[in-house]
């Protein structure tokens, strides 16, 4: 199994809320990576602060399968929003995912391509585009 991965953030500054609510900004760490190209994703769209793709091949089965997950840090995200909403966008005729989330195996329909799922800080989905 080959595993690849890549960082996404949004350029801008990282809001900070102290406890007593003051903002204060500072640079992130994060840098936006786009210089690998995944297989079967050709955008990944997300509203909060970061997200972490990985892409996994089964060379056994010729299938690939995408991890998307939720790496806020509470502290960076907006005051009571650790959620993050995020949508992929596969290539080609893929028409499906099986999605593996806490365990249970789903199939999703794509709209046009697209995968949306609003995940909770820390969680994640794999995600394997069927045709």
């Amino acid at each position: 199994m080959i595993i690849r991965r890549i960082w996404q953030r949004p350029a801008g500054v990282v809001k900070i809320f102290d406890e007593d609510g003051n903002v204060h900004t500072k640079s992130s760490s994060l840098k936006f990576d786009n210089t690998y190209e995944f297989k079967h994703v050709n955008k990944v769209d997300f509203d909060n602060d970061v997200v972490y793709i990985a892409e996994m091949f089964d060379d056994d089965n010729q299938l690939y399968m995408y991890m998307v997950q939720n790496v806020i840090n509470p502290i960076y995200g907006e005051v009571g929003r650790t959620a993050e909403n995020v949508k992929v966008t596969f290539e080609g005729d893929f028409t499906y995912v099986a999605e593996l989330k806490d365990g249970n195996l789903n199939y999703v329909k794509l709209k046009d391509g697209v995968y949306e799922k609003t995940l909770s800080a820390g969680h994640a989905v794999y995600l394997i585009p069927l045709k």
